[in-house]
């Protein structure tokens, strides 16, 4: 059903070479997780699934996304044969007596899904909408390059954001790297993912479980932009960073990738992070306070469910909001420079035009 994980699927219902076969070909990153179904071949041997990574480092790789995945027969062999160094991810050995038929489920035969997954319920209160961008300053200046989440580095003393028990937020999460696609995470519950700008829909059917998802890239190379060919006529040209770190995301002339997604805080009051999860730009500041407080404002105290307590129809007991007890919510951090200005030189970075 064009599941997110796959690479940029077109939802086409068959194969077709234009990208790849949707319904093997996907692409993980830092923190991604993937559940899958494989139906076992009917031919003897060992039948291996490999994750073919010299290949993809190959520079003239023809398709360097066609060697994220591969999968080998050998019937000649007890083992995969020559696979490379890594090894396969897994390998299937089918017996000469062990012919047996296999189908995959019909969507009928699928489990319910958890009652603790049911669909958030959809946001249209505007004070319940955030926008937050995860940010790459001086992306081509190599050591020089800063990392921020919506013009602030990380800072331990206080909450970048606060959700409120139980109630829904609405965010879309801006990505103004180009060829980075963060790898964006949240602790304490997962979100049901919405929307993404580099696919075809953007809307998905239905709202789709994840705790990382990699952010789509701010969708304008360098190259075809024209800088690189530049750059290439004359090597003293100076020419502009891929995306300077203020362009609008709203702008069609300079548009950030981004995803759109729900959130709800179970549960627990206190505080947990957003980040992303390529720990080199996660350790340099691409990280935020979170978090989740009572109607007032406070947190509650977390201690062990009630005895005779009802938890709801989800398994959602209690939250520490029912505690009876309040502990001071964490201090909201300043607010940081706007968006849409000069915000780099507030901390002494240049803006690159």
């Amino acid at each position: 059903d064009c599941q997110p994980f796959l690479n940029n699927p077109d939802c086409s219902p068959a194969k077709d070479d234009s990208t790849f076969d949707e319904l093997t070909r996907f692409q993980l990153h830092p923190g991604n997780r993937v559940d899958i179904l494989i139906q076992a071949p009917l031919e003897p041997g060992s039948h291996c699934i490999v994750y073919d990574f010299a290949t993809l480092l190959k520079p003239d790789a023809q398709k360097k996304a066609d060697a994220i995945l591969n999968i080998r027969a050998d019937d000649a062999k007890s083992t995969c044969g020559d696979i490379g160094d890594l090894g396969p991810l897994l390998t299937l050995v089918i017996e000469e007596d062990e012919e047996k038929m296999m189908s995959f489920p019909e969507r009928s035969d699928y489990p319910t899904m958890a009652s603790y997954l049911a669909d958030i319920e959809p946001v249209t209160e505007p004070s319940l909408m955030n926008d937050i961008y995860y940010q790459m300053v001086n992306q081509t200046k190599g050591v020089t390059t800063q990392f921020w989440i919506t013009q602030a580095k990380y800072n331990p003393e206080c909450a970048n954001e606060t959700l409120t028990m139980d109630v829904p937020q609405q965010w879309t999460v801006w990505n103004n790297s180009v060829k980075v696609a963060h790898p964006f995470h949240i602790h304490q519950n997962p979100f049901q993912l919405l929307s993404m700008s580099n696919r075809t829909p953007n809307e998905f059917k239905y709202p789709v479980w994840r705790d990382t998802l990699p952010l789509p890239q701010a969708p304008k190379t360098a190259q075809e932009l024209g800088w690189e060919e530049a750059k290439l006529k004359d090597p003293a040209k100076q020419v502009p960073d891929e995306r300077p770190p203020n362009s609008n995301p709203f702008d069609e002339t300079k548009p950030w990738g981004h995803a759109k997604f729900l959130y709800v805080a179970k549960e627990f009051t206190g505080l947990f992070v957003n980040h992303c999860h390529i720990l080199g730009h996660e350790d340099r500041g691409m990280m935020q306070n979170t978090q989740s407080a009572c109607a007032d404002g406070n947190w509650g105290v977390t201690g062990p469910v009630a005895v005779g307590a009802k938890c709801d129809d989800q398994g959602f007991c209690p939250n520490d909001c029912a505690s009876g007890q309040a502990i001071p919510a964490a201090d909201k951090c300043p607010a940081p420079p706007a968006q849409m200005s000069d915000w780099p030189a507030a901390y002494g970075y240049s803006n690159p035009e």
